[in-house]
């Protein structure tokens, strides 16, 4: 048999990649590293057979030496063997995850869940935030109403869109509007209102009706009242939701004259969602989150690939 002076340094690499390839002769130089063993003893250790054992010390070779009692011991290329065995297993070990990584990473579940949901809740709430502005676009006052006994009073509203003057005659008013805003985000309503100074006793019924002739009113109403001085408002949930000629119809339900001074109002509601656009990014990120981690980790999972030993280490 070669002495290990005798050994040149591929044939001393070959000698100990092949004694690490078995995990036998790994866990005998492991034994061997702290004391000297007899035979017996390597052999109790192992359970097995003495014949595996015989083929897996000879396969050490020079490895290992005997002392002159018999017993099995490392020598100066063991040593070696062993710590590299040593640097390999602290490599795998440094590059293990952490015993706490587990906990890490539930803990960033949680928290990424929790930053989802409260994206999530923001965004809703901001989508549905809404301000709104009016005013005026066109008063009448002291518009004289004089209705017989069982008459009707008729008075039109006309919506003009971009036109640019406003009409007021005895028995109605063209007005001009700005086009009405209808988006997602913003849009615009126009109302009518009307206030009358009734000098006499009364008992009228209303009606309001839309260019296309439908009732648009709230339901066609009677009012009632005996105090003269008095002061009654009607349309105020009234809206105009298309240009054209709007008809208000005012019946007197009394067996004598009816007189009022009426005065009209023909207002704008312009409702805005100001902070829509960062609502809707935000709903688009809460919601692209969970498909952006889980795409993530599935290409991370195709790509990851088990580590393996070159052919001479099988």
């Amino acid at each position: 048999m070669e002495t290990i002076s005798a050994l040149s340094d591929e044939e001393t690499y070959s000698l100990i990649f092949k004694s690490l390839n078995h995990p036998i002769r790994r866990k005998i130089l492991r034994m061997l590293r702290e004391n000297e063993l007899a035979f017996s003893k390597i052999l109790e250790s192992l359970s097995i057979d003495s014949g595996h054992l015989n083929y897996h010390l000879e396969s050490l070779g020079d490895l290992m030496t005997r002392s002159q009692d018999g017993k099995y011991r490392l020598s100066s290329f063991g040593l070696a063997a062993v710590k590299l065995m040593s640097g390999v297993e602290e490599h795998d070990s440094s590059t293990a995850p952490p015993k706490r990584r587990n906990t890490v990473n539930l803990t960033a579940a949680i928290f990424s869940v929790a930053l989802v949901i409260a994206l999530l809740a923001t965004s809703v709430c901001t989508l549905g935030f809404t301000t709104q502005t009016s005013g005026d676009l066109v008063s009448v006052h002291a518009i004289p109403v004089g209705i017989g006994p069982n008459e009707t009073f008729s008075y039109d509203v006309t919506l003009a869109y971009r036109s640019n003057q406003t009409v007021t005659e005895p028995h109605g008013i063209s007005t001009t509007v700005p086009d009405p805003e209808n988006t997602i985000a913003k849009w615009t309503e126009y109302t009518l209102t009307f206030d009358m100074d009734i000098n006499s006793s009364y008992e009228i019924s209303l009606t309001i009706h839309d260019p296309d002739g439908k009732t648009i009113s709230p339901t066609p109403f009677l009012e009632a009242g005996d105090p003269s001085g008095s002061q009654i408002s009607f349309g105020s949930s009234t809206y105009f939701t298309k240009p054209g000629t709007y008809k208000i119809q005012i019946e007197n339900e009394k067996t004598n004259g009816f007189y009022a001074n009426m005065t009209l109002h023909v207002a704008y509601i312009l409702t805005q969602k100001p902070l829509f656009n960062y609502g809707l990014a935000g709903l688009i990120i809460a919601l692209s989150y969970p498909i952006v981690i889980l795409s993530s980790w599935y290409w991370m999972k195709n790509k990851k690939q088990a580590p393996t030993l070159p052919a001479k280490f099988k």
